[in-house]
């Protein structure tokens, strides 16, 4: 393999690519990328079995051929070295030559032989979505899907898409974030997506305004640009979200979102970890309040309008800030039946709701065949 490209192209290309590498885990092969030069291109390619990304860039090359280095160095190197054209080399021994300028550097190779066989979807048609649709709608629930891969199923996003109106949400059985937007995308039946992916989508800059989506028995793929983005598909069904956000509710409450930010904020400051923020919604004036015995109490008051009823309800104080801010309208209305049901938090002109569990409550989502 020997090949010649600007290095300002492969370094960005580089800095996507390597983020599937693993370059922690026991097999070595996947720390690497690989790149597979081929007439007037090179296709880079890094996995970690779970993730894969994979790119093709033009390039200049002189002998088609295989090599696959150490991702993280190549692109740490690469990034460092002086603007103009890059040029890289594998032959018969075990190294891969970067030639820049007056600088000549030698990477161990590692073997091209064990690099896996990047996963595809089982052949079907692919659907367009408007690449700026999905990413923004990303950007507002995502933050809800679990970190916690133990149950996988709350590492999804649930999307869908029908009739130009594109539907997602996340739940990491706490909380959950669900947005319904206008789009110029293809109908995509319900599909829970690894949220990785997409926060992976979010991260590329390709040339395409849109992403075509290929959903598999076991595998799903999206494809922008030069970039394709190959995972496993999450199996399970969570509960319909609709049910739960589109629910009657007995009470409403409004509040200004940034008094409310700021007095939860201010009380949560002699919260101990774990510790609840409690919410004491009464007719005219909502009281925010906690205490711990280590550090003291506080509460403070602000006016509200409802509800019908006096409600005491406590609420992790992370996850009620993270909601309260992910809504983008000047108040938030609350819509709650008591103290032991999750309440929606909703906004007046946002396509967001956002549902909340109270403390020791169970998920919002039953687990389904994680």
């Amino acid at each position: 393999m020997r090949l010649v490209c600007e290095r300002d192209a492969v370094a960005e290309v580089l800095a996507n690519v390597s983020r599937a590498a693993n370059p922690r885990g026991p097999i070595n092969v996947l720390a690497g990328v690989r790149m597979q030069a081929n007439v007037d291109h090179v296709v880079l390619s890094a996995t970690d079995t779970e993730l894969s990304i994979r790119a093709s860039m033009p390039a200049r090359v002189d002998e088609d051929g295989v090599g696959v280095v150490p991702a993280r160095t190549l692109a740490e190197l690469v990034k460092k070295l002086p603007e103009g054209p890059l040029a890289l080399a594998a032959g018969d021994r075990s190294d891969v030559r970067v030639v820049s300028g007056d600088g000549e550097y030698s990477l161990n190779a590692l073997s091209a032989d064990d690099f896996p066989e990047l996963p595809t979807p089982s052949p079907c048609a692919p659907v367009r979505v408007e690449r700026a649709a999905i990413l923004r709608a990303f950007g507002r629930v995502g933050r809800a899907a679990a970190r916690d891969t133990s149950r996988p199923l709350y590492t999804g996003v649930l999307v869908g898409s029908e009739g130009g109106l594109l539907t997602m949400a996340a739940s990491d059985g706490y909380r959950l974030a669900f947005i319904r937007s206008r789009t110029a995308s293809e109908d995509i039946a319900p599909t829970l997506i690894p949220a990785r992916v997409l926060a992976e989508l979010t991260r590329l800059s390709p040339a395409s305004e849109w992403v075509e989506l290929v959903v598999g028995a076991n595998v799903i793929q999206f494809e922008s640009g030069e970039y394709r983005l190959t995972a496993r598909r999450l199996n399970g069904q969570p509960q319909p979200y609709e049910s739960l956000v589109d629910a009657d509710f007995a009470h409403e409450v409004s509040a200004d979102r940034e008094r409310l930010v700021a007095a939860v904020e201010r009380v949560g400051v002699l919260l101990g970890r774990g510790s609840p923020v409690v919410l004491d919604f009464e007719p005219d004036a909502l009281r925010v309040r906690g205490a711990t015995a280590d550090l003291g109490q506080a509460v403070e008051r602000i006016p509200v309008r409802g509800p019908a009823a006096a409600i005491t309800i406590g609420f992790n104080p992370t996850y009620l800030i993270e909601g309260l801010r992910l809504l983008e309208g000047a108040e938030i209305t609350f819509r709650m039946n008591d103290a032991l049901r999750p309440v929606v938090l909703a906004s007046t002109g946002d396509d967001l709701v956002y549902l909340l569990a109270p403390v020791r409550r169970p998920g919002a989502w039953k687990d389904s065949d994680d």
